[in-house]
């Protein structure tokens, strides 16, 4: 699979990832933030997730948080095609980790 098309599938998924975060249906995810405006800033609605709850969270979580802003925030103001394509992935799984720990998987 091209870059490009691996990209935007990524895209896709943090498309219906926000979606279950904020709960929200797909003409909902639509509106707010399609699979489109969030290649074009992926660390911003990454990070716009990971603080829905923030002050909710344990302090082990909010470290993990604390350290994804710190570790990516190279990647503000990037689409994902300027941030480095193996940078993308490693943020996307260190992203969805966070995520499935604050669901308690």
């Amino acid at each position: 699979m091209e870059n490009g098309a691996y990209l935007h599938n990524v895209a896709v998924s943090l498309q219906h990832t926000l979606g279950r975060v904020f709960n929200l249906d797909i003409k909902e995810q639509y509106e707010i933030a399609d699979a489109c405006t969030i290649q074009k800033s992926p660390y911003m609605w990454m990070v716009i997730m990971l603080m829905n709850k923030y002050s909710t969270f344990d302090m082990t979580i909010k470290d993990q948080i604390k350290d994804f802003i710190e570790n990516y925030y190279d990647c503000a103001n990037k689409t994902m095609d300027e941030i480095d394509f193996i940078k993308v992935d490693k943020m996307v799984k260190e992203f969805k980790n966070i995520i499935n720990v604050i669901k308690g998987e």
